[in-house]
């Protein structure tokens, strides 16, 4: 099943897809941030163009478990979300996804300027990784 990841950002937004099987998350074009429902179309239809059957979003969980002002605000683009999508919509937990995709390219010795849009997909390819890496535990 294809899968469509999203990593939630003030400016920009992260996308990542998996593979047809769900096995192995790549990342994908970063969308740039006009808003809460503008956002959700622009991911609705990413979901539809890639054949996505689910969409897992990224939640801003602190590293104590609890849930800040970003949590908040990935909550009320959720809600656009599942109003405009024709797939599922579900959370998975995103700590430290960023610090990871940062790590990544800077040993990769990506430079600062290449990193800037590139490190939210990479963010959400970690992401999605993770969802799918359990998931294929949990079937097992």
């Amino acid at each position: 099943m294809r899968t469509l990841g999203i990593d939630m950002g003030k400016v920009r937004i992260g996308t990542s897809v998996s593979d047809p099987t769900g096995m192995v998350a790549t990342p994908a074009p970063v969308i740039e941030s006009k808003g809460h429902k503008k956002n959700a179309l622009a991911v609705a239809e990413l979901a539809k163009t890639v054949g996505a059957e689910l969409i897992v979003v990224g939640m801003p969980v602190r590293m104590d478990g609890t849930e800040g002002p970003a949590a908040e605000s990935v909550r009320k683009f959720l809600e656009e979300l599942k109003a405009v999508a024709e797939t599922e919509v579900m959370t998975w937990d995103e700590r430290l996804t960023s610090a990871q995709a940062q790590k990544l390219m800077i040993s990769a010795d990506v430079s600062r300027k290449g990193r800037k849009g590139a490190v939210d997909s990479m963010a959400a390819a970690i992401m999605l990784q993770s969802f799918l890496d359990s998931r294929s535990l949990r079937d097992h």
